[in-house]
């Protein structure tokens, strides 16, 4: 079967990128052809177009603008995928295609309005300039709520609750993001080292994690942070002149495998700011690590850490909390969330990603 996917930008190299890659490999595994349809271009075998309204996406001042990218990739889809037997829309809700479709959500919606679902996506107040942003990209993209030939599938049960709710349809089954066990990682913990990975982006809110490492060192723990991700926006810049003279504070920026895998053998605990995070690949990689994650308390990451003790809803409880772990050497708590259903089934995605394309490709 000759088989579209369509996705904003998968040079982004985030999450909603890893998985869709996960499913362009499982699916040239399986003997499909497969065309890539991003801000890029479309990728057809030996041959890329580049239709004239995508170029506008790739604009110095346009490029970090994800949704709005996709909104591009939206408005050209319908067309492009006249020469495809199906589609697979990798970044969430998108048009009619007039193909069989297969959705994969990575957040409860992409386009909506409502403060309630902006604060899902890790908006902040004042809403009012996102909410704009969301209108133009909509009115750019026209996504069809509930198209029909389409089966929708979601990266966390949370996600799956509340897009069910927001898109008016029957509740989506969960296919959780691929994560590899990290079996190469030593034991060289330092007790007070934290670390946080990810892209250095404004949601993921690093500045409190560096205020808990200043609330730890002033109640007497030598904590340490290191911070890995990438480091390609002006905010990114900006943060790290704010603090690279704290020798308590270490950034590794758009580090190797080789670095990564050293600050998981080294640190203890592992920082997740992000409000209402939809899974967390991160958190499951430092899980399959041997850190202890401390999470936001929202989101799917709590199908990861459905400990309460390693949840919080302010910086005042992160601290408490960090401070509780560091005046034990315990390594239980991440024994047991290795165990949890939501890893187990991340580590198992190549299976269960096989089943739910079999199930598509019959459909069709």
């Amino acid at each position: 079967m000759n088989i579209l996917v369509a996705h904003a930008d998968l040079t982004a190299r985030g999450g909603a990128e890893a998985y869709a890659n996960a499913l362009i490999a499982r699916l040239r595994a399986a003997g499909h052809s497969v065309g890539v349809l991003d801000i890029n271009g479309l990728q057809s075998g030996n041959t890329l177009q580049r239709p004239t309204l995508l170029r506008l996406g790739t604009l110095p001042l346009l490029r970090r603008l994800s949704l709005f990218k996709y909104a591009l990739v939206c408005r050209i889809l319908p067309r492009l995928a006249r020469a495809f037997d199906a589609v697979i829309l990798s970044y969430g809700e998108g048009p009619d295609s007039g193909r069989p479709t297969l959705r994969i959500l990575h957040a409860p919606v992409l386009f909506s309005t409502h403060p309630k679902l902006l604060r899902l996506l890790g908006a902040r107040a004042p809403f009012v300039p996102r909410q704009l942003y969301a209108l133009i990209c909509r009115s750019i993209a026209r996504p069809c709520a509930a198209p029909p030939n389409t089966t929708t599938l979601a990266n966390s049960n949370w996600t799956a609750r509340i897009a069910s709710r927001a898109h008016k349809i029957t509740r989506p089954q969960t296919l959780y993001p691929s994560v590899t066990a990290r079996t190469d990682i030593g034991d060289k913990r330092d007790p007070y080292a934290l670390l946080c990975i990810g892209r250095i982006v404004p949601n993921k809110r690093l500045e409190d994690a560096i205020a808990l490492t200043e609330a730890l060192r002033a109640r007497a723990y030598p904590a340490t942070l290191t911070i890995l991700g990438r480091a390609d926006s002006a905010y990114a810049q900006r943060l790290i002149a704010r603090h690279r003279q704290k020798p308590y504070l270490r950034f590794e920026l758009n580090a190797s495998s080789a670095q990564l895998t050293d600050a998981l053998a080294t640190a203890r605990i592992g920082l997740h700011f992000y409000r209402h995070e939809h899974f967390g690949i991160a958190v499951a990689e430092m899980i399959t690590a041997g850190l202890i994650p401390l999470v936001y308390d929202g989101g799917g990451v709590r199908e990861l850490v459905p400990d309460r003790t390693l949840r919080f809803r302010s910086l005042k409880e992160a601290t408490a909390r960090a401070a509780a772990l560091l005046q034990t050497p315990d390594k239980a708590p991440a024994q047991t969330l290795s165990q949890t259903p939501a890893l187990r089934r991340a580590l198992e995605f190549g299976t269960a990603a096989d089943a739910a394309l079999c199930a598509f490709v019959d459909t069709d």
